[in-house]
């Protein structure tokens, strides 16, 4: 590559700093004898800025989102148990979201609740939902400023659409956590679709 097209491949990269566009400004490039139309060449550049940051923002997403790196490919549904490729299917279309309700995820240990409800996270995630996972005792903590540094998590809450709530019932909760809780969770469901992962039976639910 000759000294001309480096020195204005290295103008490009100062411009695309300039506007805004530091993915492309970090790529490497080199010219080539192909006949290509600036707005092609021009929609090329854009397309390709585009995807990397679409790439950058669902890492930023994956990463605040606290999901366990759990998928539906490495979920063996037949060792699960009340829950079929159907209704997995239902799930990834993430309908529930755009319609705002909730799903509640029961069963004993050990059965996957949390594989299944980290694996709609994800994909949530990659479909550009902000997504938050966290436990009930996590929650109540922040709920009731027990714990400082958990009062971040319900500002980032507050961002989200879709909130997966796992551990519900595992600790018992006193007569003021309980109302807090309850109260909480009410306002959260107004404008934001749950995903509830508990080992008590839907009759239970009301005691803790």
């Amino acid at each position: 590559m000759g000294v001309t097209a480096m020195s204005k491949i290295t103008r490009l990269k100062q411009m695309l700093r300039q506007v805004g566009l530091y993915n492309l400004a970090k790529e490497e490039y080199e010219l080539k004898d192909e006949k290509m139309s600036n707005l092609d060449y021009l929609e090329l550049l854009i397309t390709k800025e585009i995807q990397m940051r679409e790439q950058k923002n669902i890492y930023k997403r994956k990463k605040a989102s606290a999901l366990p790196e759990k998928s539906f490919d490495d979920f063996d549904i037949e060792q699960a148990k009340g829950i079929n490729k159907w209704q997995i299917d239902k799930l990834t279309t993430l309908e529930f979201l755009e319609e705002q309700t909730n799903i509640i995820i029961m069963g004993n240990a050990g059965v996957g609740k949390t594989h299944v409800a980290s694996s709609i996270g994800n994909i949530a995630v990659k479909k550009g939902a902000k997504t938050i996972y966290v436990t009930m005792l996590n929650l109540l903590k922040a709920i009731t400023l027990r714990d400082k540094k958990l009062e971040k998590l319900l500002t980032y809450i507050k961002e989200c659409q879709l909130v997966i709530i796992d551990e519900l019932g595992y600790t018992k909760l006193n007569e003021t956590e309980s109302q807090q809780a309850y109260h909480y969770l009410t306002n959260l469901n107004r404008t934001k679709s749950l995903v509830i992962i508990t080992n008590k039976d839907l009759n239970n639910i009301p005691e803790m």
